[in-house]
């Protein structure tokens, strides 16, 4: 009977191969389901499936996602020093410090750094902590100008629980792109988190995990 049963792996279907590139998403009661992530809000995900068609899954039944891992190169991993990043200098002296495999901001001038040849998608993956009661910083990519903080580029602000996605341009100035809260940001509630900014250029799609 299905009392027995432990696992069930679909396999390949008939009207085509499974895909190559799956997210993997595990439920509240340890169920693993495999499929194309078509979209996620604050209320539903949904995954398109080889063997199912597409699922309509509550937030509050995910217990983890992970989106598909693609085949690709990585272009930086760091940073392993301080000689090789653009920044200013306050009587010459660094506005950041190297430490232990991470940047230390002594001040409030922007740090960058020049990647050559990036691709059109790329995940951009970085580690943040901080020392007061919320986090406050921004992050450019995608920009013209490594001297400032805002130019032609696209930018992630994070202050305190309100993070957002903007466009901003020298000739039209800036435009959000999206915004979301992130309660946990608030009130001292953690001082460090994990981001990763997901960027496909072509279709002006990006998505923060």
């Amino acid at each position: 009977g299905l009392g027995n049963l432990a696992r069930i792996t679909f396999g390949q279907a008939a009207t085509g191969a499974r895909p190559a590139a799956l997210a993997s998403v595990r439920l509240s009661n340890d169920d693993l389901l495999f499929g194309k992530l078509v979209s996620l809000d604050e209320q539903q995900l949904v995954l398109d499936t080889w063997y199912a068609g597409k699922l309509n899954l509550q937030r509050r039944m995910i217990r983890t996602l992970t989106p598909a891992a693609e085949a690709g190169v990585c272009v930086y991993e760091g940073p392993t020093e301080l000689e090789s990043w653009t920044m200013t200098r306050r009587n010459n002296v660094p506005s950041w410090r190297y430490q232990n495999g991470a940047l230390y901001a002594l001040n409030t001038s922007p740090i960058g750094r020049n990647f050559e040849a990036l691709p059109d998608r790329v995940a951009i993956q970085f580690d943040v902590g901080w020392r007061h009661e919320y986090p406050a910083f921004l992050m450019s990519f995608l920009t013209d100008n490594l001297q400032q903080q805002m130019g032609n580029c696209y930018a992630l602000v994070v202050s305190g629980a309100t993070i957002y996605l903007q466009r901003s341009s020298r000739n039209t100035g800036t435009e959000a792109v999206w915004q979301t809260n992130f309660e946990q940001f608030g009130n001292g509630r953690k001082t460090k988190a994990q981001f990763t900014l997901l960027v496909d250029k072509p279709k002006k799609n990006f998505v923060l995990l």
